[in-house]
């Protein structure tokens, strides 16, 4: 069992062709039956989902890339939580390389 891959923490600006699986928070916007957009402050991307995802919620979102789609894996409600705290953690995390 290969244990290598791991969901990376991104902004949706830093989103790379190379990526396998990312992890993003951001706010869902115009959610459908099959996709919603995520928004955060460097951009917004189409996230293809089984799921339908409350407009307006504020989401971290595990995702797979496959032929350049971000397809949800699963995801976490964030609504309730300090974002800028989350920001100040994950810049920290980025800063030491984990």
């Amino acid at each position: 069992m290969d244990f290598k891959i791991r969901y990376l923490l991104k902004t949706i600006k830093e989103i790379k062709n190379t990526d396998e699986k990312v992890l993003l928070v951001g706010e869902v916007q115009n959610p459908t039956e099959n996709s919603f957009f995520l928004s955060d402050d460097t951009g917004r991307v189409e996230i293809f989902s089984e799921e339908i995802i409350e407009s307006k919620k504020i989401m971290r979102v595990f995702c797979s890339i496959t032929e350049g789609q971000l397809k949800l894996d699963f995801f976490q409600d964030l609504s309730g939580a300090d974002l800028n705290t989350s920001k100040k953690v994950g810049e920290l995390y980025k800063r030491v390389g984990v």
